[in-house]
């Protein structure tokens, strides 16, 4: 009985690289669309479609930072070790990360003003899979959002609690 429940508990599965099924048997394809609803109950924000766009500008910002302290780093061992070009190479890696970070920032801010995704239409571009069988597996669409904004969206559980309510201009039956 043990062996049979993860086949019982969730029968979503990504079909091929193009088409996913979840555990009702709607199907799901590239180039669908998603109809968001409202956020889930009692939160400001979604919980399961997350801006991606957002998340990689984050991690370009932390990386430049990091650069940038080992571009000072260098400078400081070139001034004890009374090397000029050591010092050079230094600044200039430092001041180049400290441009990339400001960029990100800039960017950061720029999305913050992010465009509200509620009761709109997002066009599926891929699907991606998490996890495995033994520990839990999360499938998600990858959709395009307002702007130039992506989303990952969680597709079951965004289901489940109204987050996603319907597929090409189709409303998911609400038994």
């Amino acid at each position: 009985m043990a062996l049979c429940f993860p086949l019982f508990s969730y029968g979503q599965r990504l079909i091929d690289d193009d088409t996913f099924e979840d555990e009702n048997g709607i199907t799901f394809k590239v180039g669908d669309d998603l109809m968001t609803g409202e956020p889930a109950a009692s939160a400001s924000q979604f919980k399961f479609i997350q801006n991606t766009t957002k998340k990689k500008i984050g991690w370009m910002s932390k990386m430049a930072s990091s650069v940038s302290s080992v571009g000072k780093s260098v400078a400081e061992v070139g001034s004890d070790v009374k090397s000029g070009s050591t010092v050079s190479k230094g600044a200039s890696v430092a001041n180049t990360a400290n441009s990339t970070n400001n960029l990100a920032n800039s960017s950061e801010k720029l999305l913050v003003k992010e465009e509200d995704i509620a009761n709109q239409s997002l066009r599926i571009l891929k699907f991606r899979k998490t996890g495995n069988e033994k520990r839990g597996e999360h499938f998600f669409a990858v959709v395009a959002g307002p702007g130039k904004a992506n989303y990952e969206v969680e597709l079951v559980p965004a289901i489940k609690n109204g987050e996603v309510v319907g597929l090409n201009d189709k409303l998911f039956d609400t038994k």
